[in-house]
C-alpha cells in the first residue's frame, strides 16, 4: 500500500467517522429532546389537573351534585338542627344543657334571668307557633348545633309588669 492511497484511506475514514458522529449526534439529540418534551407535557396535565382540583373543594363538589340532583335533605327525614319535641324526648342526650325560656304575652322571649332574647329563630326556630301542640302552655325544643334543650313557659302576664316588679341590679 502505497502512502498516497493510506492517506486517502484515513482521509476517508475520517471523514466517514465525522459523518456518521454527526449523524448519529443530531439523532440522539432529537431523541432526548422529544423525550424532554414528552415529560414536560405529562407534568403539565398532571398540573393542570391539581389545579382543577384546588378549585373546587369535595364540599363544594357534593354541594353542586345535591342542587345538580334536587335533593332536599329536609325532605328525606334528614336531622333538623332545631326541632319541636314532645316532653317525653327532653333530655334524651345526656351531654346537652337543659334551659327554662320564658314567653310573655307581650312577645318578648326572655331567658331565666329575664333578659331579653333578641334573635329567637337561630335558638329555638319556629317553636313560638307550636304552643299547644303536645302541651298548652309549653314547648320543648331541641337545639343540636348549640347542644341545648330549651323549655319554653308561656307567660300570661306582660314583660313590661315582670320587669317593673323586680327589683334594680347593680352591676359592679
Amino acid at each position: 500500500m502505497s502512502a498516497k492511497n493510506f492517506i486517502f484511506w484515513a482521509c476517508g475514514a475520517i471523514c466517514g467517522f465525522g459523518a456518521s458522529y454527526m449523524m448519529l449526534k443530531r439523532k440522539y439529540e432529537n431523541l432526548i429532546q422529544e423525550e424532554i418534551e414528552s415529560v414536560k407535557a405529562v407534568y403539565k396535565k398532571n398540573q393542570d389537573v391539581k389545579d382543577k382540583e384546588t378549585e373546587e373543594s369535595p364540599i363544594d363538589k357534593a354541594d353542586s351534585i345535591i342542587n345538580q340532583n334536587g335533593y332536599n335533605p329536609l325532605r328525606y327525614g334528614a336531622v333538623k338542627s332545631i326541632q319541636v319535641i314532645s316532653p317525653d324526648e327532653f333530655g334524651d342526650e345526656p351531654d346537652y344543657e337543659k334551659i327554662e325560656l320564658s314567653y310573655y304575652d307581650d312577645g318578648f322571649l326572655t331567658d331565666d334571668n329575664d333578659e331579653i332574647i333578641n334573635d329567637s329563630k337561630k335558638i329555638i326556630g319556629d317553636a313560638l307557633e307550636h304552643f299547644g301542640e303536645h302541651e298548652e302552655d309549653v314547648v320543648m325544643v331541641v337545639n343540636h348545633e348549640l347542644q341545648v334543650y330549651y323549655e319554653i313557659i308561656r307567660d300570661t302576664r306582660r314583660y313590661v309588669d315582670v320587669v317593673s316588679k323586680t327589683p334594680y341590679k347593680v352591676e359592679v
